[in-house]
């Protein structure tokens, strides 16, 4: 109890300056006396849940909506990267003229020198792909003209360019875009983090704000109960009853205060965490802190074996890694091929009927041709032990994560187990306790029983009520802890973080 005392008044403390801009009435006035501006907001959202509250977290927390267009930008400047290795030219337009003169032996005219213009206009258009890939097709009209003779006509022309075999030129883009791909990267683990720590925080808020409002009414019933007993003559006439009956009145009132300032701190907490302006008491809804199955019961009916597998299988911070070892391992198979760069070409052109007076006329060409390289050896080898370094990084990471959630997962359910034991248990004992407190009630009014028994027996019900309040707090908060160990929430809003975020 003095835990869960400790942690609202730390929490309670950080959040003073929130709570003084908004200040809330009594926990039983609340929905009476909120402003027309508070209702309109709190009806503007669905019901806060624990099963909704991971869609309305995600939708309105302006730190996943911050890590989301991080992503995304990310993400566009990779595709710029890419696109800029991949380009469409749709229009290209080259001009050119030249002057060619020769010199020869004289003939028979005298004539020793001879001087022909030249001039070519083109235009066309080209699509470059990542692995180097080219191909360009365009138009175009030259003309000579000059001592040999004068012609002019249009023609139309096209190549393609292409790798054949392992090409190094796909290696060396590869490894240029590595930056960009590691700012991806980056960004998808920061909005994973975002989306996985906001929502938990938002979720255990949401439960201690459950078993604060259960608090508070467990403090007026004990308060109602002390206030029926004062109306009873035997209390009435005799003075020392009546004391002792004060004392526990003032006491409950004080904890009545402090448990609404709890309520209001944590429906703060709440309302931040979830990045709405505000929201009533009336916008949440109550949990049976007390039925048989509560959220999280199903992780209680699983082996630890099922939960972990789960849990690798959803966990979004494993995909991320398992596509960052994807690349690298594309790297290191590039690295071990690319030893050459050989690109294959076919080209070719058509000279359509101009204007001409010489013997050439309208014709084509058509021709193959090979580009071979040799790529430095030191440089493939370099590439291919720093692939290998970055599969072993991600190999290690996922095995890092693996292990976390291994040994996380083995902790917390054991220990959430063991708190739903307690739970029952503590249950059972306060159905008996308040059988006892009825029993020893009666025997005072028979003047059976003294008012110092009936208090402790009052008191010990109470205190055994906050106790089961607080395991079943620590229990959900570990059940929030399972949330986003297994990445449920992630599968919740259908999200895939191979994608862009949605």
């Amino acid at each position: 109890m003095n835990n869960i005392n400790l942690r609202a008044l730390f929490k309670f403390f950080g959040v003073l300056t929130l709570f003084l801009l908004y200040p809330e009435v009594r926990a039983e006035n609340v929905s009476n006396k909120s402003n027309e501006k508070d209702n309109l907001t709190t009806k503007s959202l669905p019901l806060v849940s624990a099963s909704s509250i991971i869609r309305i977290t995600y939708d309105n927390n302006k730190n996943i909506v911050a890590a989301k267009y991080d992503l995304e930008s990310a993400e566009y400047a990779f595709k710029q990267f890419e696109r800029g290795l991949s380009e469409f030219t749709p229009f290209i337009m080259n001009n050119s003229a030249t002057r060619d003169t020769r010199k020869y032996p004289s003939d028979e005219n005298g004539h020793n020198k001879s001087t022909n213009y030249k001039y070519n206009t083109r235009v066309g258009m080209k699509k470059e792909f990542f692995d180097g890939s080219e191909i360009f097709g365009g138009l175009g009209y030259r003309g000579e003209t000059g001592d040999d003779g004068t012609g002019h006509y249009p023609f139309a022309e096209a190549e393609y360019r292409f790798p054949l075999f392992s090409s190094y030129t796909t290696l060396r883009r590869i490894t240029d875009r590595t930056f960009e791909e590691n700012e991806v990267f980056n960004a998808r683990l920061s909005y994973v983090n975002a989306v996985r720590d906001t929502i938990r925080d938002a979720q255990e808020n949401y439960f201690w704000l459950q078993v604060m409002l259960e608090r508070l009414d467990l403090d007026r019933e004990a308060l109602k109960d002390y206030q029926n007993l004062l109306a009873q003559k035997h209390v009435t006439f005799k003075d020392s009853d009546r004391r002792m009956v004060d004392n526990e009145i003032k006491f409950v009132q004080s904890e009545i205060t402090k448990n609404e300032g709890n309520v209001n701190t944590y429906r703060i907490l709440l309302q931040d965490q979830i990045g709405i302006h505000h929201i009533n008491l009336a916008g949440i809804e109550r949990i049976n802190l007390y039925a048989e199955k509560i959220y999280g019961q199903t992780y209680l009916s699983q082996t630890i074996e099922q939960v972990i597998q789960e849990a690798k299988q959803n966990d979004a911070e494993i995909r991320v890694l398992a596509l960052a070892l994807k690349n690298s391992e594309l790297k290191r198979n590039l690295a071990r091929k690319g030893k050459w760069d050989i690109f294959g070409r076919i080209e070719g052109s058509y000279d359509f009927t101009g204007e001409q007076n010489y013997e050439a006329k309208s014709g084509y060409n058509v021709g193959v041709g090979l580009d071979i390289r040799l790529i430095d050896p030191t440089y493939l080898k370099i590439s291919l032990k720093r692939a290998e370094a970055e599969i072993n990084k991600y190999n290690s990471k996922i095995a890092r994560r693996e292990e976390e959630l291994y040994n996380l997962i083995d902790r917390i359910h054991a220990s959430a187990k063991s708190l739903r034991q307690q739970a029952d248990e503590l249950r059972a004992s306060m159905s008996s306790r308040k059988g006892i407190f009825e029993q020893k009630r009666v025997a005072y009014l028979e003047g059976k029983e003294t008012m110092d028994n009936l208090i402790a027996a009052r008191k010990s019900l109470l205190d055994t009520q906050i106790n089961l309040t607080e395991v079943i707090g620590d229990f959900w908060e570990i059940i929030t802890e399972l949330d986003q160990s297994t990445g449920i929430y992630f599968k919740e809003l259908g999200l895939s973080i191979e994608q862009t975020s949605k």
